[in-house]
């Protein structure tokens, strides 16, 4: 008689996913999600500070020529004693409002956005680095502006010199994401001319011409600028100064339309142009600063109350041209 075999049949084990499916199917595994692009948005920095700063750290306070005021200007960021901030909490006003609002929709497209600053005081910072509160700009006829007038030469080559000679531990090509990522850079006439050298490095590191876009109203002349001018003042409203930023919350807004790519993004901007209303803008004849601050003197002398907005506004009525931010400069030096 023959032993009943003692050897067994192995069966598959169960995982037990398949009672739980519909139909007793085994569900498909999910796909995995894609790493988010590297988004960078460049800013220019904003003239207004929460922290007033050492007169030491005003660029104003420096005497020297042209030539050694960018040397004369490290050495101070060195050597006075400030407490330091970090720069997103130091900037304030129109503009930067609508960059960090900017930045903030931007990461709701890509939790790997990133916000970068233009200082004229410090060179390329990341928006977390931590500074001095100083007073210099890019922008001509203010009281710290890096440019002074015809003695300092050429304007554009004084510029340029002065960004080449900060303390740059950053460049523009060097932030230029690969792959999928993207670089905008926002910000006026002055400050392109004195980062244009950078940007052309940056711009040669996007042969396909998609991933470095510029974001200024009125500038002409470089390939990378997206087609924006000051007839969006209607559309976007806020300050001229801030016309730049409020355009890149539009664009952030709607990312994940264009996904920050130049062509995209150009096309976006063309068709919101299809609705803008030319925006008033009254023409006056140009004055200097001197012209300004006599105009002034005259007001105040006549009304001791009036404010700076309705004096500015009691200039222009008068057909004198004068942006904003330099009549706001003239009216403290005045006081």
């Amino acid at each position: 008689m023959k032993k009943a075999s003692t050897a067994t049949t192995r069966t598959r084990r169960s995982s037990g996913l398949t009672s739980l499916s519909p139909g007793g199917a085994t569900p498909r595994a999910k796909p995995k999600r894609g790493r988010p692009p590297t988004i960078v948005l460049v800013v220019a920095c904003s003239q207004r500070k929460r922290i007033a700063p050492l007169m030491e750290l005003r660029l104003s306070s420096i005497t020297a020529s042209a030539a050694r005021r960018p040397e004369r200007w490290r050495s101070r960021l060195q050597r006075f004693e400030a407490a330091s901030h970090v720069a997103q909490d130091l900037y304030m006003g129109d503009h930067w409002h609508a960059a960090c609002q900017a930045y903030q929709l931007a990461q709701r497209y890509s939790t790997r956005t990133e916000l970068w600053i233009v200082s004229a005081g410090y060179g390329l910072i990341a928006a977390d680095d931590a500074i001095k509160p100083y007073s210099a700009t890019f922008s001509s006829g203010l009281a710290d502006s890096v440019w002074r007038g015809p003695v300092d030469g050429d304007r554009d080559s004084c510029l340029q010199r002065w960004w080449a000679e900060l303390a740059q531990t950053r460049s523009l090509a060097e932030l230029v994401p690969r792959g999928d990522g993207a670089l905008v850079l926002v910000a006026g006439a002055a400050y392109l001319t004195a980062v244009s050298a950078d940007l052309e490095t940056a711009l040669s590191r996007d042969p396909n011409s998609e991933r470095v876009s510029v974001v200024s109203a009125g500038t002409r002349g470089n390939g990378a600028l997206l087609p924006v001018d000051g007839r969006f003042r209607g559309l976007l409203g806020g300050t001229d100064s801030s016309l730049n930023a409020r355009l890149l919350v539009r664009l952030a807004a709607d990312a994940s339309t264009h996904r920050f790519r130049r062509p995209a993004m150009a096309e976006f901007v063309t068709g919101m142009a299809q609705q803008l209303i030319p925006s008033p803008r009254r023409h006056g004849r140009s004055a200097t600063d001197g012209d300004v601050l006599v105009e002034i003197t005259a007001m105040r002398s006549r009304r001791a109350s009036i404010s700076r907005t309705q004096a500015l506004r009691d200039l222009r009525s008068r057909g004198v041209a004068c942006e904003q931010t330099r009549f706001a400069s003239l009216w403290r030096r005045s006081a």
